[in-house]
């Protein structure tokens, strides 16, 4: 699945894996060695993530159910917790430093698909 940011027209992820449940939200990328560029996991519904038992950092996006853009994190280091994102209903994992590339910010619109 791929995913884009509508409001600027630009490719975010090119290979993202889905985690709906809450055996797959919970495991996430824990045990997973590396992240490759383009790669992303969308884990929903979601309003907050750790990254426990992580090898890396991570950029992480924020998202209502119509997937606007709430909150960015970029760079979040393994062993932490984001607080409680209100109204966020999807949470997209991507590599470390993807979004100091890739401008996205509050109010932009996302899509996904294949």
């Amino acid at each position: 699945m791929q995913i884009r940011n509508l409001t600027r027209d630009i490719l975010i992820a090119q290979h993202v894996r889905v985690a709906n449940s809450f055996r797959s939200r919970l495991i996430g990328l824990m045990g997973h060695r590396t992240f490759g560029m383009y790669d992303g996991l969308l884990l929903f519904p979601c309003n907050s993530i750790h990254t426990c038992f992580m090898h890396f950092s991570i950029d992480v996006i924020f998202l209502d159910r119509d997937k606007l853009v709430l909150d960015v994190r970029i760079d979040l280091p393994p062993w932490r917790v984001t607080h409680v994102v209100p109204r966020s209903y999807y949470v997209l994992e991507l590599p470390a430093h993807t979004l100091s590339s890739i401008h996205v910010e509050a109010g932009d619109h996302l899509e996904w698909g294949k």
